[in-house]
């Protein structure tokens, strides 16, 4: 039961990576990604019509 922890804290620090601020101008790389500093950011809830 001791890999219950383990997985516990790896999804934790999981999310907070997730939740991490990117800040700067984005530039619109496609319908449904920007980039921003260097980083592409994809938004997977746009439905393109």
């Amino acid at each position: 039961m001791a890999w219950y922890k383990w997985l516990g804290l790896f999804l934790a620090l999981l999310a907070l990576q997730a939740q991490a601020d990117i800040t700067g101008r984005p530039h619109v790389i496609d319908g449904d990604t920007l980039e921003i500093v260097g980083e592409r950011v994809r938004l997977h809830v746009i439905e393109r019509a």
